[in-house]
């Protein structure tokens, strides 16, 4: 039989602490990654639909009335407003 002391068995302690923690920390910067490459493919899909747009409009393939509200339509997530706090009497 092996006989652990308690310093050992505080040593594995530190040691699986560590390996879980560095785990799940890279778990995290995984899921970010994901996102931002998620967020880029979106951004560069709407330049590009974009650029077409302009493309379009410059060998006058569409109106330019119409090219306003093309490029004032984007495919990104919106985000809300943010609200203005005014003081209350």
């Amino acid at each position: 039989m092996f006989r652990f002391t308690i310093r050992d068995v505080l040593w594995l302690t530190v040691v699986v602490a560590m390996g879980v923690s560095w785990w799940i920390d890279n778990k995290r910067i995984e899921k970010a990654v994901t996102k931002a490459e998620s967020e880029q493919r979106l951004l560069r899909a709407d330049f590009e639909d974009r650029m077409t747009v302009l493309d379009e409009a410059e060998k006058g393939t569409i109106p330019r009335g119409g090219m306003v509200s093309i490029l004032s339509k984007s495919t990104l997530p919106t985000k809300a407003p943010e609200k203005s706090k005014s003081p209350q009497d």
